[in-house]
This record gives structure tokens, sequence and C-alpha cells, in this order.
């Protein structure tokens, strides 16, 4: 067993038995109903966890999935907490998965790779959380909170990447499929033409469909689709951006796309530490240093 399969199989107890489950891998059309936050009371909240299990429970005590299945789980709460930790563990590695690519803009041919703790450690950013604070629900992505983008600051001093390349987890993880995008080029997000972006999206006169609706011009997941779509330059394959083409993605994909683009292009460049006394000074460690040319580079937008 792989630690792929690891990640996706869990086990937990019933009635006094060890049972097992493996988890799916749900698009992020499967789950976008439910990502709006803490359920509002007792009922909504057995609704959500009902759904829940079912879209993202594949195989339970060697059987699949069934919605009766799902709500005759509701019974058990330890067992609930067992399976959304084992789907919290599994959303969390994937985005640690996922990989992007700074190009020198002196060569224009070497790369600097980027790892999820790259992010946190050397551009010192905040992703967007995983679940809300109970652990339970998994939230909308980060980019639908931003009811205005504001690109992150840069110093100036020193010239940014020439392009973002992107590898998505699914891939990476093996759960790709034949004509699904691996990986792709980022695009930079201008903040004046975001309503113009929802706008063509979402022309006049366009009216929410039952099969979607969280489609609507002022929904935060739409407002986050959009963004991620007009972020994405173009997909190493298949058809161009779009949102339709988004939903379909696998959500850990989607999530690691909401987090990558906040990094790149909206999360500022780490400032220099005040020094207090006795202290020593923090390098600027988030530069990179293309070793074909020894251009000295953000690895940003």
């Amino acid at each position: 067993m792989t630690a792929v399969d690891d990640l996706v199989r869990g086990r937990t107890q019933q009635d006094g038995r060890d049972v097992e489950f493996i988890l799916s891998i749900p698009s992020f059309a499967e789950l976008a109903s439910y990502l709006r936050g803490v359920p509002r009371d007792r009922e909504q909240e057995q609704t959500r966890a009902r759904q829940r299990l079912f879209d993202e429970v594949a195989q339970f005590d060697g059987a699949g999935m069934s919605l009766d299945k799902a709500r005759s789980l509701l019974a058990y709460p330890h067992l609930l907490g067992d399976i959304f930790s084992a789907r919290n563990r599994f959303h969390d590695a994937a985005r640690q998965q996922g990989r992007l690519y700074a190009l020198c803009p002196g060569c224009k041919t070497a790369e600097a790779e980027l790892s999820f703790m790259d992010l946190l450690l050397r551009l010192r950013m905040s992703p967007p959380p995983l679940t809300t604070p109970d652990g339970i629900w998994l939230p909308p992505p980060g980019l639908s909170e931003r009811y205005k983008l504001v690109l992150g600051m840069r110093r100036g001093d020193l010239p940014v990447a020439q392009q973002i390349r992107f590898e998505l987890p699914s891939a990476r993880m093996g759960f790709g499929a034949a004509k699904r995008p691996t990986g792709g080029i980022m695009a930079k997000l201008d903040p004046a033409s975001d309503e113009a972006s929802l706008e063509h999206y979402w022309p006049d006169g366009s009216h929410t469909s039952g099969e979607r609706p969280w489609w609507y011009r002022e929904g935060p997941l739409f407002r986050a689709l959009v963004r991620i779509t007009t972020a994405v330059a173009r997909f190493d394959r298949g058809p161009k951006p779009s949102p339709v083409g988004l939903e379909a993605l696998p959500a850990i994909d989607v999530e690691y796309l909401d987090m990558a683009v906040i990094a790149m292009q909206l999360t500022d460049e780490p400032p220099e530490d005040k020094l207090a006394p006795g202290l020593v000074q923090r390098p600027r460690n988030l530069p990179v240093t293309c070793p074909t040319c020894q251009t000295r580079y953000l690895p940003l937008m």
C-alpha cells in the first residue's frame, strides 16, 4: 500500500467493530452547494453532514456509500469525527503536494520551485483555512472572502518572475485523468477589471439555475470561480479555463489554485524585521538566484 493509499483509507469503530472507509475525491461542483461555513441550525447541520458523507466517502465497511447509509451514520458522532479528520488530513496533504515554478526573468529558461513550506516559511503567507474552526465543514475559497482585490506589495528593487507555472495536486498524487489538466500557467489579475470579469461570465439578464444555486453575480463562490479562472492563462491540456471547467476539477485542485493565486499575487513581500537590541538580522530569504544567468528575482507575480 502506498502513502497515497494511506491518505484515502481510514478506520473507525461502529458497534464494537473495526470498520474501514475509503474517501472519494469529489469535484468542486459536488461540494459547492455546502461551502457556506457553519450550518445555522440542527436541521441544516444534519442535511449537510449526510450530503458530505455521501460526496466524500466512496466506501464504508466494504460497500458503496448511499444517502440511506449516510443518514444511518449520523447516529455515531465519534465515527463522523474519524471520517472528517481523515478528510482534513487528505486535503492538507493534497495542498502540500501542489507545486509552483517561477521562471527567471533574465534567461527565461530556468525555474525556481516553490513548495507549500516555501509559501509558509519564505513568503510567510497565511494560507486559507482548510476547515471551519470546529474542523467539520469545508469553507468557501479564500478568494471569495475578498470583496475587493488588492495586489500584494513589492519593494520594487528586484524583478518578479517572468511567469508562474503550477502543477495540480491530483496529478502529482496519481489521481489524474486522461483529459484533465495536470497544471498550467498563471495569469496576472487586474483589480480594475475584476467587475468586468464577473460581468463577462454573468451578463445582465442571467438567471441562477437549479443545478448551480451558487451561480449568481454577488455570490461568493461564483466570484471565487471567476477570479481563479481569470488567474489561469492556460491549462496544459483540455479546453481553455472557464468557471464551468474549473468546477469539474477535483476540489483539492481548486483549493490549491485558490491558495496559489493568493500567494503569488495578493500576498505582500515579507517586510524587513525591525531589530530589537541583541537580535540578529533575519535574512531576506524570499528572492532566488538563477543558476543559469545569476539573475536575482522574486518568485512572485
